[in-house]
C-alpha cells in the first residue's frame, strides 16, 4: 500500500506542477501581455518563469499549437490590429502604434508580415 500511495503522490505532484506552470505561462504571456515587449524571446521568458527554453517551447506547442516565437508574432499582430481599430489611438502615428505593439520599427513589422507571406514583395 505505501508504494501505491507514493506513486499516487508522485503523479499528483507532477500534474499539479504542470498545471501551475501552464497557469503561470498563460498569466504572464496573455494577461500581462509579454508579447508586446520589444525584446521578448523564448530564453528571456523562460528565465522569468524559472523554466528552460525547451519547457517554454514545449508548453507553447502543446497548449497553443505553435512554437513560442510564432506565438509572440501571432499575438503582436492581433494586438496591433486591435490597437489600430481603437479610436483612442486615432491621433497617434502608425509608427507609434507599431512600436507600442512590440515591433522595433515599421520595418521590423513589414519583415514580420512578409515572412508570414501576408504580403507580396
Amino acid at each position: 500500500m505505501p508504494v501505491l500511495s507514493y506513486l499516487r503522490n508522485l503523479v499528483v505532484r507532477y500534474f499539479l506542477t504542470t498545471a501551475d506552470k501552464k497557469n503561470t505561462f498563460d498569466h504572464h504571456f496573455f494577461d500581462l501581455k509579454y508579447y508586446v515587449h520589444q525584446n521578448s524571446s523564448t530564453e528571456k521568458f523562460a528565465s522569468l518563469l524559472n523554466m528552460s527554453a525547451e519547457e517554454v517551447d514545449h508548453m507553447s506547442t502543446s497548449y497553443h499549437g505553435v512554437d513560442f516565437t510564432t506565438l509572440i508574432h501571432q499575438y503582436r499582430h492581433q494586438f496591433l490590429i486591435k490597437e489600430l481599430e481603437n479610436p483612442i489611438n486615432s491621433s497617434l502615428p502608425i509608427e507609434s502604434i507599431i512600436k507600442l505593439c512590440g515591433f522595433e520599427s515599421s520595418e521590423s513589422f513589414y519583415h514580420s508580415i512578409k515572412s508570414k507571406n501576408l504580403i507580396t514583395p
